[in-house]
């Protein structure tokens, strides 16, 4: 009968009234773990300005922080002292009935009886003992939606991951960053070319769903581009989410600061969305893999150009779909142009539910001969899935006109000096010797080790007589 009472008392707490003034004591929870905290609450009522408590001490339990709160009843006013124990080693402990000197009156608490546990013991308890902890109705589930069902190969398609909390559910769901991470690595297929959005935050806002408000969060939103055809569906999606257990009786203080609070696995996974790709038409499959809406700009970053100079012809190629697989356009080449491999990179952003961005091409030309060039015709193709045809862009020219020397002029005569003058001039580096006269100059060194050769050769000869 005394251990029962003794659970009954733990569970509750004990209060002791006296004339309109009384305490309650209670403990945060009756299992906890190692290192875990352990709330030792004395609720004091009706007395003005108490003297602070001292608590029981309890073998193997470390005594931390003491604190308080004041509030007001309609029997006076409420100080609650807050006694916060560390315990550091498994088994079962008693927390002796202590008696409490409040002003000028004396007060008695009941004894606890507490149980230390492992970590993964304690999860286990939770479970198997729903009765220490609030009991609420959680509803969540995870789904998974795209922008289209149907596409084609290369075409964009916005899919997320979206996770529903209903809206009373919310205080009692939690997760934290490597959850969603996890979530983020599920959410792919090797039949997807993917770009993947980052946000510094997680997005969420409120829907309602079956006459629900509900709060949604965006997990992961990325953006699709099929690579094959076929039926495709991204499986296994799911999410590992968390329970929060709040201990019955802890004080709204202790719920703002989640002390004492327990959290179990809360599981949910997405149902199967399949899409549906189909194939580029037989046109547009030969000739093109850009899919999408897209625009051509050209430049060449001089405004002059000279012979023996490099340059570059610049083609931008910017809109919606699948930016980075865009092919090189055709360019024309001129005979007496010079052109290396040329290089691209690219640039997008997200706007409302599209990949926005830009990929250019830089060819690097170096013209030989002066005169007019036509650069063009310049064309691109791509593939319209909003019209379902091959779409172009045509420049008919692009003209250019190239000043200064042929290249087989300066290699001759004073050409020779004005070349490495402008390289020199290029160089920032200063010129000491005109180039022509180095010709009678090394004409003359040569002569003069000649000289000496011979003269070595017929000295050793006549030695060798």
């Amino acid at each position: 009968m005394k251990k029962l009472l003794s659970i009954l008392l733990c569970l509750v707490g004990g209060w002791i009234p006296s004339s309109g003034q009384y305490i309650q004591a209670y403990l945060s929870a009756n299992k906890v773990g190692v290192e875990d905290v352990l709330q030792y609450n004395l609720r004091v009522v009706g007395i003005a300005s108490p003297s602070t408590p001292s608590f029981p001490n309890v073998p193997t339990f470390a005594k931390t922080k003491l604190f308080s709160q004041n509030s007001s009843s309609t029997q006076g006013g409420v100080t609650t002292y807050i006694q916060i124990y560390r315990p550091s080693q498994v088994g079962k402990y008693q927390i002796p009935s202590h008696t409490f000197k409040i002003g000028n009156r004396r007060y008695n608490s009941p004894a606890f009886d507490i149980e230390v546990m492992a970590a993964d013991t304690l999860a286990d308890s939770v479970r198997l003992d729903p009765s220490l902890y609030e009991q609420h109705e959680i509803e969540t589930w995870l789904d998974v939606r795209y922008s289209k069902d149907t596409c084609y190969v290369g075409e964009q398609i916005e899919g997320e991951v979206l996770f529903f909390v209903e809206k009373n559910s919310r205080p009692y769901v939690s997760f934290e960053g490597k959850d969603i991470l996890e979530v983020q690595q599920r959410f792919k297929h090797e039949a997807f070319w993917e770009e993947a959005i980052d946000y510094r935050r997680i997005e969420d806002y409120m829907d309602t769903v079956r006459g629900k408000e509900y709060f949604v969060f965006v997990l992961q939103r990325t953006f699709f581009f099929p690579i094959r055809s076929g039926r495709i569906v991204i499986r296994d999606v799911s999410f590992e989410a968390k329970e929060k257990l709040y201990p019955k009786n802890i004080s709204e203080y202790d719920r703002l600061l989640n002390r004492g609070v327990k959290q179990k696995p809360l599981s949910v996974e997405a149902p199967f969305r399949p899409i549906y790709v189909m194939d580029l038409p037989q046109e547009a499959n030969k000739r093109t893999n850009a899919v999408g809406d897209f625009e051509m700009i050209i430049r060449t970053d001089e405004e002059e150009l000279r012979t023996g100079e490099s340059f570059q012809f610049r083609v931008i190629v910017k809109g919606n779909g699948n930016i980075a697989l865009v092919p090189r356009p055709d360019i024309h080449q001129p005979a007496s142009f010079l052109l290396y491999e040329p290089i691209s990179n690219y640039e997008f952003a997200r706007t409302d539910s599209q990949l926005y961005g830009f990929k250019e091409f830089i060819y690097e030309m170096v013209p030989t001969l002066k005169g007019h060039y036509d650069l063009g015709p310049i064309s691109f193709r791509f593939f319209n899935p909003e019209t379902g045809r091959l779409d172009s862009i045509y420049k008919e020219s692009h003209p250019v006109e190239v000043k200064g020397r042929d290249m087989s002029s300066l290699l001759k005569g004073e050409g020779i000096q004005q070349f490495y003058t402008e390289a020199f001039a290029k160089a920032q580096t200063k010129q000491l010797i005109k180039i022509p006269y180095l010709v009678p100059i090394a004409s003359g060194l040569l002569f003069f080790v000649v000289l000496l050769i011979g003269l070595a050769f017929w000295k050793w000869n006549k030695l060798k007589v």
